[in-house]
């Protein structure tokens, strides 16, 4: 991989890695499915920056890196909380179980997370791509000022967080060439599904269609991509 523009070199000194070199690495993914949407915009745009709002542990991280070798992710995530309280209530639920089956030993895991926290444990499951993965600890919106303070013009936001509009207002108005997508479709029933109503309502205010699938949506202008949905 060539080097980083002097931007990116500039937000990746700004926003060191925690030292990883004895926390374990482990594939955990909520993935609730039609993430291959977003790995196809990957391959048809040939992006070179990507922007994670929600990282997690970088389960999805991980699968945006790995689709392009000259893509960088810039990841944004408190990474803060009682995390292992989260994982230990969902190992005792059967939806959970496809979540944890690339884990292995799922109490060595939790107390891992628990002994190195969410940081730590989070950067530990990139760490063959530390030179294309950027960690901000903070939160959207605020976090995509910095980027934007830095020079650095992202090709995707894909939004994993606190289901609000102001995420998608921001990344529209900052960086309003870039592909909008996220995770959450299909989350909350109970709550009226409030990813879905935010992202309805941004893309009428905007002219824009959606595609979506399972829990992953993208937003595309019309003119631009062909349009098909499958909820």
């Amino acid at each position: 991989m060539e080097s980083l523009p002097v931007s990116l070199e500039d937000l990746r000194r700004a926003h060191p890695w925690p030292d990883i070199e004895n926390v374990p690495s482990y594939r955990f993914s909520l993935d609730g499915g039609g993430r291959h949407h977003i790995v196809d915009l990957i391959g048809r745009t040939k992006p070179k920056v990507l922007v994670e709002v929600g990282c997690f542990l970088c389960g999805s991280a991980l699968t945006w890196l790995e689709a392009d070798s000259d893509l960088t992710v810039i990841g944004i995530d408190p990474w803060a909380g009682n995390w292992e309280a989260h994982m230990e209530r969902w190992l005792g639920m059967s939806w959970a179980s496809v979540v944890f089956r690339d884990v292995g030993d799922t109490e060595t895991f939790v107390s891992d997370l628990r002994r190195y926290g969410p940081f730590r444990s989070a950067l530990a499951n990139v760490r063959d791509y530390s030179d294309r993965f950027i960690p901000i600890k903070g939160f959207s919106p605020a976090a995509l000022q910095v980027i934007a303070d830095a020079g650095v013009t992202p090709d995707i936001i894909y939004i994993d967080a606190g289901k609000v509009a102001a995420d998608l207002e921001e990344a529209r108005r900052l960086f309003p060439t870039a592909h909008l997508c996220g995770d959450d479709w299909g989350w909350g029933p109970e709550q009226g599904f409030p990813m879905r109503q935010v992202v309805e309502s941004f893309a009428a205010d905007h002219g824009l269609d959606i595609v979506a699938e399972r829990q992953t949506w993208l937003l595309v202008e019309p003119s631009r991509e062909p349009v098909s949905q499958s909820l």
